[in-house]
Parts: structure tokens; sequence; C-alpha cells
């Protein structure tokens, strides 16, 4: 039998049927359209849900292009063999508290830094770059730790013509065992080398060199690449980054972006070159720094000295301050703080002056203002004929 509206109120709806009614609830009736809002808010539902449903479609689909894109990038690089050599790497959270080194050890590397200077690098098993070295020093052996930034790590040039391995073979053509490692960080200042040379007392050095470049004091007053390098060991040690990253930075890909960011800083460094800064810091600031420096330094020698070894300190100047026969506004001001320290220092600025050596023959200019091979073996031979004239150590022989 046919049913009949009875009535209609406040979404109450009411069907007889024959003298008989019931009633049914829907939503507030819409004047307007003649429909309840219960309806509406399904058909609002409905939209939305179709419209998620095109974004996560959409989403999806842009992924699954971007991941084939790079995958077809990554075959290409390999296969072109266009993608530059991969660069080296810094320890991770978990290495770096295991070793006394910077670097994730176990690695070797061709590095080209942005310049034309081609070379080759090692980091071995303690995270220092070079050939292997024991964590315990054998017996009779003449140990050195050898800190400093990019001047002692031998920015553009091989592990075997770098200051610290240089010196390790001039030390032994006189001493029965001697072994030097290369401590240095590139970027790196006060800060970092008082860290590392805490971190290196591990390996029992006799003695331990720290190297001055002019920029150090900059360095300070600037970001601190230091401070930067700790938070990018617990970024890289956090879940998901420690089980991509591991993945990711084998990828012809990633070599790429990392040399493209290298030529990128390394054009910044020659623009800033003529003046061995960032920009012209402030008085006060330049002041802070030094005062920084000092108490920095002279921390690291009274630990050292803790330790029962030796500090010796060397400063490495700017090839503009051999062309002016002088050092820069911070040279004379640490050498002093040094020497203030009872330090015995060795400045290296006299010697590149009145040597053998043009600037054009000590260094790289005008390509890169970093030591060549012969200011790193310059450099290697002073600091060996002082180490054996006034510290005599006892395995070698000073004659």
């Amino acid at each position: 039998k046919m049913c009949r509206t009875s009535g209609f109120s406040n979404g109450v709806l009411s069907l007889g049927a024959r003298g008989t009614s019931e009633t049914y609830t829907t939503g507030p009736f819409d004047p307007v359209s003649g429909l309840e809002s219960g309806a509406h808010e399904v058909g609002r539902i409905a939209v939305r849900g179709h419209r998620n449903h095109r974004w996560v479609l959409t989403l999806g689909l842009s992924s699954v292009a971007m991941v084939i894109g790079l995958g077809v990038a990554e075959v290409a690089l390999r296969i072109s063999g266009l993608a530059p050599p991969k660069g080296l790497f810094t320890a991770t959270e978990g290495q770096f508290r295991r070793i006394p080194g910077t670097f994730a050890p176990g690695q070797r590397a061709v590095l080209s830094e942005g310049t034309p200077f081609e070379h080759r690098a090692t980091i071995n098993r303690l995270g220092y770059r070079g050939p292997e070295m024991p964590a315990s020093k054998p017996d009779g052996q003449f140990r050195i730790l050898f800190a400093g930034d990019s001047f002692t790590w031998g920015h553009n040039v091989d592990d075997t013509e770098t200051t610290p391995l240089v010196l390790q073979r001039f030390l032994a053509e006189r001493c029965t065992q001697a072994a030097v490692a290369n401590a240095g960080f590139p970027g790196s200042t006060i800060l970092a080398h008082q860290a590392i040379i805490e971190r290196g007392l591990s390996i029992d050095p006799d003695l331990v060199v720290l190297m001055y470049h002019e920029n150090d004091i900059d360095e300070l007053i600037y970001p601190r690449r230091w401070t930067q390098l700790a938070s990018n060991r617990r970024i890289k040690s956090a879940f998901p980054v420690s089980v991509a990253y591991p993945l990711v930075r084998k990828s012809a890909l990633w070599s790429t972006a990392q040399h493209v960011r290298r030529v990128f800083q390394n054009r910044g460094a020659t623009s800033r070159m003529p003046t061995m800064q960032h920009s012209t810091p402030r008085e006060e600031d330049v002041v802070r720094a030094l005062d920084e420096y000092r108490e920095r330094l002279e921390a690291t020698r009274d630990t050292v000295r803790l330790r029962g070894s030796r500090l010796l300190f060397v400063t490495f100047p700017h090839p503009r301050s051999v062309e002016a026969g002088e050092g820069g506004r911070d040279y004379e001001a640490i050498l002093a703080i040094a020497r203030n320290l009872d330090l015995p220092t060795i400045d290296l600025l006299p010697d590149l002056m009145r040597g053998p050596l043009s600037v054009a023959d000590a260094y790289l200019v005008p390509e890169d203002y970093h030591p060549s091979p012969s200011g790193h073996r310059l450099a290697a031979r002073v600091i060996a004929d002082r180490i054996l004239q006034e510290m005599r150590p006892e395995a070698c022989n000073a004659a």
C-alpha cells in the first residue's frame, strides 16, 4: 500500500498509511534547498574524501617520478664517469666515542676540492690522515701528535707530502722509531685544537705540535666549525638519518652535490684570500678572540703537561705575509701569547722569507694559498731540526 507524508516538523518525518504513522529522525531541514543539512554534510564529506584521494594519488605519483628521475641520474653519472670522486666523511657519534680522530676510519679518496690539484687522502683506523698507526705506542717509539687546521691537514697535497708525514721521514733518519699522527682538521681553530689534542693524548704522544695559521682568530669570531660538526654528528646518528646516510653518501649524486658545494666554497675562499678573513671584524671582537685563544692555549698546555708530554707551538704564515715581510693583523700577538705561556715556539716566517723558495714555490698560489709540497717540506725540516737539537728525544740521535 502507498504511504503518504503526514507531517514534517523539526527533522521528524511522519509517514502514515491508512491511519497509521511512523516517524524517522533526519537532520534539520534546509528551507533553501529543500534538503536536510545532514545530506549536505554527507556531500561535503564525499567531496573532501575525493579531494584527499586525488592529493594522495598526486603525491604518490610525484614521489615515484622523483625516485625514478634520481635513479636515472644516478645511473647516468656512474655510466658516463662524470661523477666526481667520493669525498671524506667525518665520524658518526658512535665512531667519535671510540677513536681519537675526527674522520670516519678506513677511508681512501682522490680529492680535488674544486682546484686543479688532485690529491690522495687516506684515513687510518684512528681517524687521522695518513698510514696506519697502532693506538698503543710501541716501546722505544718517539711519537708526535700534530694538530692544526688545513695547513697541517695538507690541503691539496698527497698524504706523503703533508708537514706531519714529511716530519716523520726526517725524524726517521735519526730516530730508531718515529711516528707522527696528522690530527689536522680543515677550517678549525683553537676551539677544535684544544679538543683534538685532549682526545689525541690517548695515543700517548711524547710531543704535541700545534700549528697556527693566520685565519685562526677569524675562525673564533665567525661561525665555529667544531660546534657545527658536533651537531652534524648528532643528526647523522639519529634515526632515520642513521639508516639512510650510509647509503646516500655512497651515491654518485651525493658526491656530485658535495663537489659543487666545495667548488663554491673555494671560490668564496679565493675571494677572501687577500685579507685572510671573512669580513673586517670589530676591534672588540678581535680582542675578545685573542683573549679566548690565550685561555684555551694555556689550558691545552696544562693538559699536555699533566699527561707527561710537551707542547711545541708553530706559526705558518700566509703567502701575503711572506711577500710583505711581516705577519698579518694577529701574527705577532699570537706569538707573544705563546711565548708568555713559556711554550717553545717556531716562527716559520723568517725561514720562508730568507729561504731558497719563492712564494710561488712555497705555496700553491695563485690558485690556492695553502703550502705546496715544497712548502710543507721546508716547514718539516725546520721543525725536525728544532726537535732534534733542543728537545733531544731519547729515541733520536741529535748528532
